[in-house]
């Protein structure tokens, strides 16, 4: 079976699933997945797909991209990504012998040149003192282009942040390394909530390096 007669398969059996369990229906809105998104100027991607009745949290479907630019490599984890894919994803529960308390596993497979992504991201939490919790987010992703060329490429992230429960304020230390540069380029910052949503952060990035740099500034956040 081909790639992109596999392809239109998923978005069939997706589409027939999403008519079989209208918006209505409480089963469509913990199984479904739809979710449309602005990637670049002009340029959108419907995300489809269903969550499977697995024991682990396992969800499979489509991406189609409309018109624009390449998509934000953010969604996917590659530097570029083709107008459409298929992706899946799977929830990893809590493993003492692993030492996380969860893990995300994500795939993708473009299916107009073949390239494709697979990332791992783990989490772990824990109460260092009263008031105090400490969370570990390591982050792993290799991506490979479907070209002539079939060039492939790493990552890998990890970062530790440590909420004071008191006073507010996080410390937060990130590093990161890639297949391009051998070296660990890390960064510390930390951010102090003064009224409401409103948060002060500082940031030095990149420390081992005599390039480093420096930032301080205010943002506000908000959900609805």
């Amino acid at each position: 079976m081909g790639v992109r007669h596999l392809q239109h398969s998923v978005i069939a059996a997706t589409a027939a699933i999403f008519l079989a369990f209208g918006p209505g229906s409480a089963w469509a809105a913990d199984t479904v997945i739809a979710t449309p998104k602005k990637t670049a100027s002009g340029a959108y991607v419907m995300r489809l797909g269903a969550r499977l009745p697995l024991e682990w949290e396992t969800a499979v479907g489509t991406e189609i991209g409309f018109a624009g630019q390449a998509q934000d490599p953010h969604l996917t984890g590659a530097p570029e990504a083709p107008p459409s894919a298929l992706w899946s994803w799977v929830k990893l529960p809590a493993s003492d012998l692993a030492g996380w308390d969860g893990a995300d596993l994500n795939l993708r497979l473009g299916t107009e040149n073949g390239s494709g992504s697979i990332g791992m991201a783990t989490r772990r939490q824990w109460s260092v003192a009263n008031g105090v919790t400490a969370h570990v987010n390591d982050n792993y992703s290799v991506w490979y282009s479907g070209s002539a060329t079939k060039e492939s490429h790493w990552q890998t992230t990890k970062a530790l942040r440590l909420s004071f429960d008191d006073s507010r304020t996080v410390f937060i230390a990130r590093t990161r390394r890639t297949d391009a540069d051998p070296r660990w380029r890390t960064s510390i910052s930390a951010e102090q909530k003064i009224f409401g949503k409103v948060n002060l952060t500082t940031s030095v990035n990149d420390i081992t390096s005599d390039n480093g740099t420096q930032s301080f500034g205010a943002n506000y956040a908000h959900r609805w």
